[in-house]
């Protein structure tokens, strides 16, 4: 092969890979022909001997079938694993290690897992982030991997972990560690695309815990923490689907702050054109508006925001709905008992941040 061949391989790679990242993105849309997309790709990474490409598209798969509710394809940790069998870069092999945990992850919740289950996940996860510490090169794998990690930590809501994971993304200089990468000048922007997204919805999840354990000081910072998220999200300009479903954690975030104008923004959100989620977001920001001035009022409103959100997989504003109706039906006794039990959970949180610290810690120190 001469070095021209060479380099137009070399260059069709790199193209390859910016694809495959790009795809990641379009499966979690209404874009129907990604998953075709993504599946020819796979095909000619594999026939090419691709490497990372042929990862980043098996990572898309994944993240595709988690953005329709369905579990990642069969043996996909097995392709992905024997596909990096022959890379010496950590960054690809972090990518292994990080699905691999999420699958773990994904296998205990579906079983009801012991506490050796449960255990032997948060050792994967460990061992991932850890890695991820090491890595070099790769940096689409590693933006993928440091997201994977994230999602893990956001299933176990240690958000603390998680918005490490979204803060290494931003930290890396994609330009300045392959710079082949420089064809593509709107790249950078692209890859911080999905931290972005998901620091919005890490922070009102933040708010939202400290709203149903009563700590209105931490409330109201976590809420404004999440607006100014949002309006970076905007600056960022993502895509325009994915801002309209983040307007529902900015709307829930005004109502958290007492804005005025939240009601009527809520109500018209609420409307037929709203996802499931969506609507069920917008009614729980409106449920809160009205607690103090319309408790009956807020408790009808909370109940449809309930009926709505306990058929959404992971939904956010669930537990605030359940507890803006406990507040407005009256009864001081429920509502103690919500929060005590609220209370708990919070501090089964600390003890899991805790314990993943100490296995983090354990992991650096076994790995140096």
């Amino acid at each position: 092969m001469t070095a021209q061949e060479e380099d137009q391989r070399t260059h069709a790679e790199v193209v390859a890979r910016v694809r495959a990242f790009d795809l990641v993105q379009a499966v979690q849309t209404s874009d129907g022909e990604a998953p075709a997309r993504v599946k020819a790709l796979t095909e000619e990474a594999d026939r090419r001997g691709w490497t990372e490409v042929g990862l980043i598209c098996r990572f898309a798969s994944a993240a595709g079938a988690r953005f329709r509710n369905q579990p990642p394809p069969a043996l996909l940790l097995e392709e992905m694993t024997w596909v990096a069998e022959g890379s010496a870069d950590v960054g690809v092999h972090a990518l292994v290690a990080a699905y691999r945990a999420w699958v773990g992850d994904r296998q205990g919740a579906d079983a009801n897992p012991d506490q050796d289950q449960a255990l032997l996940a948060d050792t994967q996860l460990a061992q991932a982030v850890v890695l991820l510490e090491r890595a070099e090169g790769a940096v689409l794998s590693r933006i993928a991997a440091h997201t994977m990690c994230a999602i893990s930590f956001s299933r176990r809501d240690l958000w603390e972990l998680e918005l490490d994971q979204y803060r290494a993304i931003g930290t890396i200089d994609m330009f300045c560690e392959e710079p082949e990468l420089r064809f593509d000048p709107g790249l950078p922007g692209r890859s911080r695309w999905a931290s972005i997204y998901n620091i919005v919805e890490v922070e009102l999840r933040r708010a939202l815990a400290l709203r149903t354990v009563g700590e209105p000081v931490g409330q109201r910072e976590r809420a404004q923490a999440t607006l100014e998220r949002y309006r970076a999200a905007v600056d960022a300009r993502l895509p325009a689907h994915w801002l309209e479903e983040l307007r529902s954690c900015e709307l829930l975030a005004r109502a958290l702050l007492g804005d005025p104008g939240t009601l009527a923004a809520a109500e018209a959100a609420a409307g037929p054109g709203a996802t499931p989620e969506g609507r069920g977001t917008a009614l729980t920001a409106a449920a809160v508006c009205l607690a103090h001035s319309d408790p009956a009022a807020a408790r009808v409103v909370a109940e449809r925001a309930v009926d709505i959100l306990q058929g959404v997989p992971e939904a956010i504003a669930l537990d605030l709905a359940l507890h803006v109706a406990a507040e407005a039906e009256g009864s001081e006794a429920g509502l103690r008992l919500a929060r005590e039990l609220t209370a708990k959970l919070s501090f089964a949180r600390t003890i899991r941040l805790n314990a993943m610290e100490a296995l983090l810690r354990s992991e650096r120190f076994r790995i140096r």
